[in-house]
């Protein structure tokens, strides 16, 4: 199964209104939010949804690209009688997977001076991959013993026949063998993790400001404090990509009416290298493998922008529409195998473009007047990706509180 990462930008909204508020000098918020999500499919290359699942067909163009001597003897004496020899196929077989991720997310920060905020975040994970085996062709044991019987008179074809007709189908225990015994991956099946994300820290400016309109920046970084993925698991999940990040975001926000306010952002993500273990790819079209070595990873940049609205239906309530774009520069791996390092960047740039809605209640503007104790905000939020590339579709609903002090 593909690495999934949900993507939690944990102070990516404003403290008050518009996006380019800061807290005041002194005033402190706690944060916290609940994500949700069901992952069941993702988007491949071609910006097509595919559910999440790994076809393994191994017909005679599969066989032959396995760096492995039994098989390659077993085929050479095949080589001889081509009818047959092109029929050769252990079936398709297809491991099917779904994963339920549940994050809580927990911030704090503080108002350096009246434009300055200070914050760090972490979110913790909870998440369960269900894995499902089917056999979705069998294999060609009959069809290939036919051809040897019926193309070819000489006894060696006979007793070639004989012996493809012994094979069994493959079923799931085999490919539990293969995967464990052949391969050195943990078992197949149900797998379930929890624990801490990337943490993330950083400073939001706002400098500049007027009555319509204000522009700020944020300035931090995202340390490796989350679990990354096991290469030997093939259905985990990693809560963290292993190496240190710094991010730049601008933005701002302008006042098109009395309480319609249009939100402009974007963050750009810089991914620094670091050294991991990886599976070594038999090929383009079989990432799996029985060896693993040690590349230096250069994960790809991300460019991540919001444009939206926020619509003030009153005093305590408002509804924010958006549209969410995401891109991710392709990986570089570094390491004495160049064959290898070109097959694990394939496929590594991603694109996403998603729609969110936010619906908030907050008691910021009664706490100013004095009718409420303290002031609170409570968002409910659903995300839902509707293109993508290279990229699992990750739909989102959250719950979020905050609390100023």
């Amino acid at each position: 199964m593909a690495r999934i990462i949900l993507l939690i930008c944990l102070i990516s909204h404003p403290v008050f209104a518009q996006n380019y508020e800061t807290l005041p000098k002194g005033v402190r918020m706690f944060f916290t939010r609940n994500v949700q999500s069901s992952v069941q499919s993702s988007y491949n290359k071609s910006a097509s949804e595919t559910p999440y699942k790994y076809e393994i067909n191994a017909d005679i163009a599969s066989l032959e690209q396995i760096d492995d001597q039994d098989v390659k003897d077993v085929l050479e004496l095949f080589s001889e009688y081509p009818e047959a020899y092109n029929l050769i196929s252990l079936g398709s077989h297809r491991l099917e997977a779904n994963a339920q991720v549940d994050v809580n997310a927990y911030a704090f920060a503080y108002g350096v001076t009246n434009r300055l905020t200070a914050y760090v975040g972490l979110p913790i994970f909870d998440a369960r991959v269900k894995m499902r085996y089917t056999n979705v062709k069998n294999s060609t044991q009959e069809e290939v013993s036919d051809a040897l019987a019926k193309e070819y008179g000489d006894n060696w074809a006979q007793t070639l026949g004989g012996i493809v007709e012994q094979v069994h189908d493959i079923d799931s225990g085999i490919i539990q063998s293969a995967f464990v015994n052949s391969l050195g991956y943990d078992e197949l099946g149900d797998w379930q993790g929890s624990g801490l994300g990337d943490m993330e820290f950083g400073l939001f400016y706002n400098f500049y400001k007027d009555y319509d309109y204000g522009l700020y920046t944020k300035l931090g970084g995202v340390a490796p404090t989350g679990r990354v993925d096991d290469p030997d698991i093939i259905q985990d999940i990693g809560f963290g990509d292993g190496q240190w990040d710094a991010y730049f975001e601008l933005g701002g926000a302008y006042r098109a009416a009395e309480r319609v306010i249009i939100n402009l952002e974007s963050r750009y993500t810089h991914q620094f290298a670091a050294e991991k273990r990886l599976r070594v790819p038999i090929s383009e079209d079989i990432p799996l493998s029985d060896v693993s070595a040690n590349f230096t990873e250069k994960l790809g940049n991300r460019l991540d922008s919001l444009i939206g609205a926020e619509l003030h239906l009153n005093d305590w309530l408002n509804i924010n529409p958006s549209m969410i774009f995401s891109f991710t520069e392709k990986a570089q791996y570094q390491s004495d195998n160049r064959e290898a390092n070109r097959l694990l960047a394939l496929n590594t740039d991603a694109s996403s473009k998603s729609i969110r809605v936010d619906a908030k209640l907050t008691t910021a503007n009664f706490y100013l007047q004095g009718k409420f104790p303290i002031p609170i905000q409570l968002t409910l939020s659903a995300q839902n990706m509707i293109q993508g590339r290279n990229t699992a579709k990750t739909d989102l609903v959250e719950f979020e509180f905050r609390m100023y002090f």
